[in-house]
């Protein structure tokens, strides 16, 4: 503060020594206005009117004879001679010397009968720089209020002044303003407000730094920035940071190239200063737009992008609260965050927003994905008073007897030992599991009875009657049916609305109420129509319909890849693979399709071109297997390449090789 304070005091000095030195130079010779007049000391210039007297020669006089615009003046018997810059005794003598042919010792003298107008020049910042008529008396202030005023901020003004052949010397520009408002109305004729003489020269100047402000500003632009200010001054200047501006990422690059980055949150939200870079001519300020942005999709209000602003952290609930908030059916167990970098990382939302577990509210960075599923709920048919299908999102996992309670417990018409139910775990990476409970135990609050129940299950209750089977898994409407004489699994089936695509009749099974199950391939008789298969059912029987997940896995040059299901129906070739993969893309190289398929000793490879023949078959034909893997390459592999795709399909399974 100290050093701070002896800088303005020695700037003062020095600044009150260069006016005073301005004064005792400009004082001299202008105590009183009719100094400037003497014959001695007036210098001719255009517009300037003299009489020209010789003595006892009036016809040689002239009353009024004016310097013309080329600087001459007309004299008779002389013509026209050139005065400009010349006294009037100096003019006096060149007269009497052009007529010494004329007359014995002519005696000349010329005296000014009207000067030409006073004129002061004032130049640079003012809003109209030119040369003006000074009336008498004018100061530094008439001439710059005559000139319109400053142009630039009176802040980052500077002015010097320029008589004859002295260099110009500062004027306190701010000491002259403030001196001409004291009270009163009058300014004060002190000796900073000088008092001007015919050709003096006023130059008002900048001293700020000129910058550009460009980016998230309120008003980007060019901007004089006062010395000694910085970044955030000229940012103030602009208006201020737009509402997404990435002030943390401000961008200041040189007149000379470089470029270096300042961290403005800190200068203007922290007050570390030392972020306040200093700026100077020429410099081109960037503050960017902050893109730090997250996505929330699925079972929210608003579903859409999201800001991080800039300088903080996002939360996984503060992300949501920007949605609109989770929907009634999310399934807030099942939320999971996608990163970047291809991870994701699942996060079980309902103790932290509803138990204040706060451990699990995780940071989200740019361009992570939050994903809330909406729940499939679980489905509840038969032999209950409400069959439908009920959420029951609780953030820890149901029980059996929770569902049936929704569903209103048992029909009225059935009672719990003459009931059977069975629970269907149906998992998206697996064939569905069927577990049968014992209703009587159940009701008899036996903890072994009363299942876990999750997401997608299905809840089947039916009544023990004569003559019925249940049939449940992968067919259209899943039941209780009568078992007619002559009854046919194909026609049970059938009856259950038939299977659906993603039905495995290969692998149908039948359980009996021994609890002995037996698997059927039902496909022949269901698809194609032939005749019922000679399969006795027996009363009680519970028929699943497993979900088919035999597939082929197609990569990576074709226009879909990915998991490709085997159909049950018909021989599944090359050709058909590559079909339902959406054929080969334009840079496929088809002479080079391999065929990895994992034996009990490694994994093997084919490589073949598809319009050869292979043992008599085209290669188009050829049979594909659960699990194969067909590997369509985009450029020239060898047989390090091919060996490295096999090890990493061998180690790291199929989804290994979907990585480039």
């Amino acid at each position: 503060m100290l050093k701070q304070a002896f800088k303005i005091q020695f700037a003062s000095v020095i600044r009150l020594s260069l006016l005073v030195m301005a004064v005792a130079s400009f004082g001299r010779g202008q105590s009183a206005r009719g100094d400037v007049y003497k014959p001695e000391i007036y210098k001719l210039a255009p517009g300037d009117v003299v009489m020209v007297t010789v003595q006892r020669h009036p016809e040689m006089s002239v009353e009024n004879a004016t310097v013309n615009s080329a600087g001459k003046l007309k004299v008779p018997e002389v013509g026209e001679i050139y005065v400009t810059g010349k006294t009037l005794d100096q003019t006096a003598k060149q007269i009497a010397k052009a007529l010494d042919d004329q007359l014995v010792r002519p005696e000349v003298n010329v005296s000014l009968k009207q000067g030409r107008p006073l004129q002061v020049s004032i130049l640079g910042a003012v809003a109209k720089p030119g040369v003006y008529q000074a009336a008498p008396g004018w100061r530094v202030t008439e001439a710059i209020g005559v000139a319109g005023g400053l142009a630039i901020r009176p802040e980052i003004a500077s002015a010097t002044l320029t008589r004859g052949n002295n260099l110009g010397v500062p004027l306190d520009l701010q000491q002259i303003f403030r001196e001409n408002h004291l009270p009163g109305g009058r300014p004060k004729n002190s000796s900073v407000n000088l008092l001007l003489q015919p050709g003096d020269v006023i130059n008002i100047f900048s001293r700020a730094s000129q910058v550009s402000v460009n980016g998230a500003v309120q008003r980007p632009g060019l901007y004089e920035v006062p010395e000694g200010d910085g970044v955030v001054e000229a940012i103030a200047l602009a208006g201020g940071a737009a509402p997404k501006a990435a002030l943390s990422k401000t961008r200041i690059t040189h007149p000379d190239g470089t470029s270096v980055t300042a961290d403005l949150l800190k200068a203007m939200v922290g007050g570390d200063q030392t972020s306040n870079l200093k700026v100077s001519t020429g410099d081109l300020i960037l503050v960017p737009e902050s893109k730090d942005r997250v996505t929330v999709r699925g079972a929210v209000a608003k579903p859409g992008y999201y800001d991080i602003e800039d300088g903080t952290t996002l939360r996984v609930t503060q992300a949501l609260d920007l949605a609109g908030g989770a929907t009634p059916k999310a399934a807030l167990t099942k939320a999971a965050i996608e990163h970047a970098d291809g991870t994701t990382t699942p996060i079980n939302l309902y103790p932290v927003m509803f138990q204040g577990q706060r451990d699990g509210d995780l940071n989200l960075n740019p361009g992570d994905i939050v994903t809330i599923p909406d729940q499939r709920g679980i489905v509840v048919l038969g032999e209950v008073k409400t069959p439908g299908t009920y959420n029951v999102e609780q953030g820890t996992s149901p029980h059996l007897a929770d569902v049936l309670a929704l569903a209103g417990g048992l029909a009225p018409t059935v009672k719990a030992d003459a009931a059977r139910i069975s629970v269907t775990h149906n998992s998206p990476n697996g064939p569905a599991q069927t577990v049968s409970i014992d209703p009587a135990k159940l009701y008899a609050h036996d903890p072994s009875q009363n299942e876990s129940v999750q997401d997608g299950d299905l809840v089947t209750v039916s009544a023990i009657r004569p003559h019925t089977v249940v049939v449940s898994g992968e067919v259209k409407t899943p039941g209780s049916y009568e078992l007619n004489e002559g009854s046919g699994l194909a026609e049970l089936i059938a009856r259950a609305g038939g299977p659906t695509e993603d039905a495995a009749l290969k692998r149908v099974s039948v359980r009996h109420v021994d609890n002995n199950t037996v698997t059927v391939d039902a496909s022949l008789a269901v698809r194609e129509g032939a005749q019922n298969l000679n399969f006795p059912l027996q009363e009680g029987d519970f028929i699943v319909v497993p979900k088919n997940t035999a597939h082929v896995t197609v990569l990576p040059a074709v226009n879909k890849p990915g998991i490709v299901i085997i159909p049950e129906n018909e021989p599944f070739t090359v050709g058909k693979a590559l079909s339902l993969a959406g054929g080969p893309k334009d840079r496929a190289r088809l002479k080079e399709v391999g065929i990895f398929r994992h034996t009990a000793t490694g994994v093997q490879h084919t490589i073949f071109a598809v319009d050869q023949v292979y043992n008599g078959q085209l290669a188009l034909d050829q049979r594909l297997q659960d699990g194969d893997v067909l590997y369509v390459p985009e450029g020239k592999q060898t047989n390090s390449s091919w060996n490295t795709i096999t090890n990493a399909i061998g180690s790291l399974g199929v989804l290994a090789a979907l990585v480039p």
